[in-house]
C-alpha cells in the first residue's frame, strides 16, 4: 500500500469514528433539544455550499438544498434559509447512514442561513434589531423577513422588540458561525456586534445571551499547498473570475486576523475549522471534504458554553410581556415617532429661548426691586 492510500485509509477510519462521536453526542442524557446554529456571512461567502456538503455527507447522496450562488443578486436585502435536522429527512439517507443515523437525526443542528452584503456590514439599526432577536430566540420559525423589514419602515428601530416580547427556550441559537471567505476582507462590523450581543448583562448581572462563537474559513482549497488534498493532479480546475490560488501565509494572515476579532486566541482548534465544500467542481467523492464536514457537525454538537439545557414550550418568565401591555408599549412608540416628526423643532427652540429669557428678566427686574 502506497503512502498516499494509506493516508486515505487513514482518514476514512478517522470518519468512522466521527460518524460514532455524534451518535454519541445525539444520545447524550442532558440533551433534550437540537442545538440551534446561525450561519452568518456576506452573499457569496459559502454558506449554502457548505450546508449541501452537510447534507451530502449526513446521507451520502448528493442534495441541492441550499440556494447557492455568487451573491451579485439580492445582496442587498437579509435572507433567511432555516434547515432542520441539517435540512435532512429520515428517508433520505442511504441504507449505510440510514442504520447509524436514523434514529438520532431528529438530534441533529437546526441550521439558519443567513446572508445579505449590506445586514453583514452592520451598517443599520435595523439589521442589528433582526439579528439580535434572532439570537434571542424572539422570532418565531416561518416569519418572513419580508415582514420584518416591513414592520421597520413602518414603525422603526426599536418596533420589533416591542412586537415580539417573548423568548422561546427551543428558538434560542447556541452556536454563531462566522462563514468567511478567507480571500475577502474581514467583516470587523459583523465581528464586533456579534460579540457585543455575547456580552450583554441583565440587572442582576446574568448574561442574555448565551452562544458560543465560531469561524468557517471557507474555500481553503485555493490554498495552493493544500490544494492536492483536494483535486487530483490531472482534475485541477480551470480558476473562475476572483478564484486565485493563494500561498498558506497569507490563508494564515487571516486566520490571524479571524483570531484576534473574535477572541479566539488559543481557541482556534475547536472553535474554528478550514474548510472545503462539495461544489461543481468536486463531483466525486472525496475523504478528505467529508472529515471536515463531520468534524463540523461533531463541533456543533459539543455542549456549548450554558450546556445543552432543557427544553422548554413555555416562554421565558423574564421576558413575559402580557398582549394589553405590548399593544400599549406599541401605540405609544408610536405617537411620541409622529410627533417627533411633526414638531417644528425650530419653532420650539425659538419659544423656550423666548421663556428662559422672560423668566430671566423677570428674576432680575424683581432682585432689582427689592
Amino acid at each position: 500500500m502506497s503512502g498516499e492510500q494509506e493516508r486515505f485509509e487513514k482518514v476514512r477510519e478517522e470518519n468512522r469514528k466521527l460518524k460514532m462521536d455524534i451518535v454519541e453526542l445525539c444520545k447524550r442524557p442532558d440533551r433534550t433539544k437540537p442545538e440551534v446554529v446561525l450561519l452568518l456571512g456576506k452573499s457569496g461567502s459559502g454558506k449554502s455550499s457548505m450546508i449541501n456538503t452537510i447534507c451530502r455527507v449526513i446521507s451520502g447522496k448528493s442534495f441541492q438544498r441550499a440556494v447557492t450562488g455568487r451573491g451579485a443578486a439580492g445582496s442587498k436585502t437579509l435572507t433567511l434559509q432555516r434547515f432542520e435536522q441539517c435540512g435532512l429527512k429520515d428517508f433520505e439517507l442511504t441504507e449505510e447512514n440510514r442504520d447509524l443515523f436514523e434514529h438520532v437525526l431528529h438530534m441533529f443542528p437546526t441550521l439558519y442561513d443567513a446572508a445579505g452584503r449590506e445586514y453583514m456590514d452592520m451598517e443599520s439599526d435595523n439589521c442589528k434589531e433582526i439579528i439580535e432577536l434572532l439570537i434571542g430566540g424572539y422570532i418565531p420559525k416561518g416569519t418572513s423577513v419580508q415582514f420584518l423589514e416591513d414592520k421597520q419602515r413602518e414603525h422603526g428601530p426599536g418596533y420589533l422588540k416591542v412586537y415580539f416580547p417573548e423568548s422561546r427556550e427551543e428558538r434560542k441559537i447556541t452556536k454563531v458561525v462566522l462563514v468567511l471567505d478567507w480571500q475577502s476582507s474581514f467583516p470587523e462590523a459583523l465581528a464586533k456586534y456579534i460579540m457585543d450581543i455575547g456580552s450583554k448583562y441583565d440587572d442582576r448581572g446574568q448574561p442574555i445571551y448565551l452562544f458560543d462563537v465560531f469561524a468557517v474559513l471557507s474555500k481553503y482549497d485555493l490554498v495552493k499547498e493544500e490544494r492536492s488534498d483536494f483535486y487530483d493532479k490531472d482534475n485541477n480546475r480551470d480558476q473562475k473570475q476572483g478564484d486565485e490560488l493563494k500561498p498558506m501565509t497569507s490563508f494564515q494572515e487571516f486566520e490571524k486576523t479571524v483570531a484576534e476579532n473574535l477572541s479566539l486566541e488559543g481557541a482556534m482548534t475547536h472553535n474554528s475549522i478550514r474548510w472545503v465544500s462539495y461544489v461543481d467542481e468536486h463531483t466525486d467523492d472525496n475523504v478528505s471534504i467529508d472529515n471536515i464536514a463531520l468534524k463540523f457537525i461533531k463541533q456543533m454538537m459539543e455542549p456549548n458554553c450554558s450546556g445543552v439545557g432543557a427544553s422548554s414550550d413555555e416562554p421565558d418568565p423574564s421576558n413575559r410581556v402580557s398582549p394589553f401591555q405590548a399593544r400599549m408599549e406599541i401605540m405609544a412608540i408610536k405617537w411620541f415617532r409622529e410627533m417627533y416628526n411633526k414638531t417644528d423643532w425650530v419653532h420650539v427652540l425659538l419659544v423656550v429661548a423666548w421663556l428662559v429669557v422672560t423668566v430671566l428678566g423677570f428674576l432680575t427686574a424683581k432682585v432689582y426691586n427689592n
